[in-house]
């Protein structure tokens, strides 16, 4: 499932936004702008908000597709975000990088640098279930 919007549906904005041409998005994955290439692109496990996370794809498209549609990220807006581990009470409030663009990759210790992007608010359903409702962070919110 990847990302779904489940808090403040209303600034659920999408746009249609330049990608490179050469990588497939999935529906649900987390994407970032790459200002150098004027395009956006999956997030990966080493991408943190040092960069601009923009959105989330709103759409599957192959690796030739050249746009994608795009739910832009609204401070107010909680996701329910599939994780890569199972979930536990230890992990909530904690910032969690990403495994790859669809799944957060969560512990129980806090990331504390640039790759904490995801703030976990509380899990949801069982822990095997691997899924959790986050609250992503913009760029100047987590210290490096």
């Amino acid at each position: 499932m990847a990302a779904r919007l489940v808090g403040e549906p209303s600034a659920a904005q999408r746009v249609s936004l330049t990608t490179s041409g050469s990588q497939a998005f999935t529906r649900g994955a987390l994407v970032f702008v790459t200002y150098a290439s004027d395009r956006v692109d999956p997030v990966t496990s080493s991408v943190g908000t040092t960069v601009n996370l923009i959105g989330v794809a709103a759409q599957t498209i192959a690796s030739t597709a050249t746009v994608i549609e795009v739910i832009l990220l609204h401070p107010g807006q909680i996701w329910e975000m599939d994780c890569t581990s199972d979930t536990a009470s230890n992990q909530v409030l904690n910032r969690h990088g990403m495994t790859d663009s669809l799944n957060v990759a969560n512990t129980s210790s806090d990331t504390a640098t640039t790759l904490g992007i995801a703030l976990m608010l509380s899990t949801v359903g069982a822990a095997g279930d691997r899924k959790a409702l986050f609250k992503l962070l913009a760029v100047g919110q987590v210290t490096a």
